[in-house]
């Protein structure tokens, strides 16, 4: 995977379906933290698509890549609310969106700790 650039056009128009962000904290090679970010558009939350964030990495761990895992609860069709099914097919699509939003968020608050702590 190769690193992101931040503030270009790829990662402000949400090209990439998800990046990682790996921030080096120390004087070695290997003592570096990094957390993947994914996009949060609709068809990442709806498509199919999403991926929920890694957990943040300890320092001095290897990085191979912090892979993606797939997407919860398996969104992939649009919502619909006409019958008494469908709303309720449709609020689990919704709730499996917030889920992903909030384990993202969980996650880039981890790291915002560990890059705090390294900080400190």
């Amino acid at each position: 995977m190769q690193p992101a650039k931040i503030n270009t056009p790829a990662s402000l128009t949400g090209a990439q379906a998800s990046w990682t962000l790996r921030v080096q904290v120390g004087a070695n090679q290997d003592e570096a933290i990094a957390v993947n970010i994914f996009s949060t558009n609709v068809a990442n939350l709806f498509g199919g698509e999403g991926v929920q964030a890694a957990p943040a990495q300890e320092e001095g761990a290897q990085q191979e890549g912090v892979q993606p895992a797939p997407a919860q609860g398996g969104i992939s069709s649009p919502i619909n609310v006409t019958t008494a099914i469908d709303a309720n097919a449709s609020l689990t699509k919704i709730e499996d969106a917030i889920r992903m939003i909030s384990d993202q968020r969980e996650n880039l608050g981890a790291f915002q700790n560990r890059l705090e702590s390294v900080k400190a």
